[in-house]
């Protein structure tokens, strides 16, 4: 015979299996959850940097790109610096190698001095402009957040220009010849 204490005892066990089943699968839930919320998630790494000057604030402003020779010499294009500080904005023609390639120094609003291929590759496109924040093809509009490149809106939010890395000798944006010269596009 059943004794009223063990079908107590079981109802006790049933229910603490119950409540640690249904807890267990939340906590499993929850995790599942929280790993496909991050998967979408763009991660912005650091953009590569010469220098830093002062920070720049290109609120309600337009700033075109400004046409400035750089040099080719020993191994390295080289811009002067004093052009991106006066410009704010440049475009420059590297030539070597066979091909002609576009690139194109900024500041970002930090500070940040940064060097890039001038080309949105899904489109062409070799120009673009700095509308407040933002850098903006002038071709298909898609606009980049000028301090990360984080893709903002447009066609072609995951092509922008493609930073390269650079350093500062002797007042001028150093860049390695062979980044450029050997730089493929993306797509």
């Amino acid at each position: 015979m059943v004794e009223k204490r063990d079908l107590v005892l079981q109802k006790k066990s049933s229910k603490r299996t119950h409540l640690l089943l249904i807890a267990g699968i939340l906590v499993l839930a929850a995790v599942a959850i929280f790993s496909f919320a991050n998967v979408n998630k763009q991660t912005v790494a650091p953009l590569p940097y010469a220098t830093i000057l002062a920070p720049q604030n290109y609120q309600q402003q337009r700033v075109a790109q400004t046409p400035v020779q750089a040099v080719v010499t020993g191994g390295t294009i080289q811009i002067p610096l004093q052009a991106i500080e006066a410009n704010k904005f440049i475009i420059t023609t590297y030539a070597g190698g066979g091909r002609s390639l576009k690139l194109t120094s900024y500041i970002a609003p930090s500070g940040k001095v940064i060097t890039a291929v001038s080309i949105c590759e899904p489109c062409r496109s070799e120009t673009f402009h700095i509308a407040g924040n933002q850098l903006v093809c002038n071709a298909c509009g898609t606009k980049w957040d000028l301090e990360t490149l984080k893709g903002i809106s447009g066609g072609c939010l995951n092509y922008p220009p493609d930073v390269l890395e650079s350093t500062l000798e002797n007042g001028n944006i150093v860049i390695a010849e062979s980044l450029v010269a050997n730089w493929q596009p993306r797509v």
